[in-house]
């Protein structure tokens, strides 16, 4: 897990279909509401882009940047503290987010 580098930049939900996991989107949100041309993956679909106030319902800063190696410690109880391992996974990260067209925002 990645803690925002800042919790103050405006995040984006892109979509083809306006819903969280257990409510629709609100009339505030759809009032940030931006059409976007398909991208590969959503086989000529238009994308929906909403501005939203939230990262996620935690609190980031509680937890920081968690690294864990799933093999042994698949409950992820025991985080990694492996510096070169973080920058291998954030470079692998970095490189799969270009190739599935991430928007270039991040």
């Amino acid at each position: 897990m990645r803690k925002p580098i800042d919790e103050t930049i405006t995040v984006y939900n892109y979509t083809l279909m306006p819903s969280h996991m257990k409510l629709a989107f609100s009339k505030e949100e759809f009032s940030t509401l931006e059409v976007l041309e398909p991208f590969k993956f959503t086989k000529d679909y238009i994308l929906l882009k909403f501005a939203t106030k939230k990262w996620a319902p935690i609190d980031f800063n509680e937890y920081g940047n968690l690294l864990f190696d799933l093999e042994v410690d698949p409950n992820q109880e025991h985080p990694l503290e492996d510096s070169e391992k973080e920058q291998d996974m954030l470079y692998c990260m970095r490189k799969l987010l270009g190739e599935k067209e991430c928007p270039q925002s991040f």
